[in-house]
């Protein structure tokens, strides 16, 4: 989930209008004037946004990123609080939809995992990470995972930081090659 400036405000405010005003000079004017000053703002949040949000900072910089997006450090490591911020950001902008879970734990768990959700009728989703999450991640994920789901909505985590993960034994008698690291509620 990456956010897009639009540099079309003008544009498309005009375009917009209804065809009774669409040729009037002093709506045109209004409509135009009010519309640049809607690009000029975003421009601006656009250059804070590329200027501040360093992800890649470490220790006091990191500190005051976490602070800007509302995310305190308890004691969590310069590389996973860099993540715990990014997806931060990204839930600060959600709305709760699955998608939108998925870039997050996509994005706290370092990209490129594999992740699986499956929704359960009525309100009920299990996110499965499939990948071996870094050690600590997998608990950062679901705290994250509490604030993302819609009000109203069960969910699950299961993750594995440990390798080899849980699975069958096929020389023993069970289940018992591997460990299962986390099941979360959410």
């Amino acid at each position: 989930m990456t956010l897009t400036q639009k540099t079309t405000h003008v544009e498309d405010a005009q375009v917009n209008l209804i065809s009774a005003y669409r040729h009037r000079p002093n709506t045109q004017a209004f409509v135009k004037s009010y519309a640049q000053q809607v690009k000029e703002i975003e421009a601006a949040a656009f250059q804070i946004l590329n200027g501040t949000l360093d992800i890649s900072s470490t220790g006091a910089n990191l500190d005051v990123l976490g602070n800007l997006v509302g995310v305190a450090r308890d004691g969590r490591t310069d590389t996973i609080y860099s993540v715990v911020i990014a997806a931060q950001i990204l839930l600060n902008i959600s709305s709760g939809t699955i998608e939108q879970i998925i870039a997050m734990v996509d994005a706290i768990s370092g990209g490129g995992s594999a992740i699986q959700i499956v929704e359960i009728y009525p309100a009920r989703f299990e996110v499965n990470a499939l990948d071996i999450l870094p050690p600590g991640v997998g608990l950062e994920v679901a705290n994250i995972l509490v604030d993302a789901k819609p009000a109203g909505v069960g969910g699950q985590f299961e993750y594995f930081e440990t390798t080899p993960p849980f699975q069958l034994d096929t020389a023993g008698s069970g289940l018992d090659l591997g460990k299962l690291t986390g099941v979360v509620g959410l």
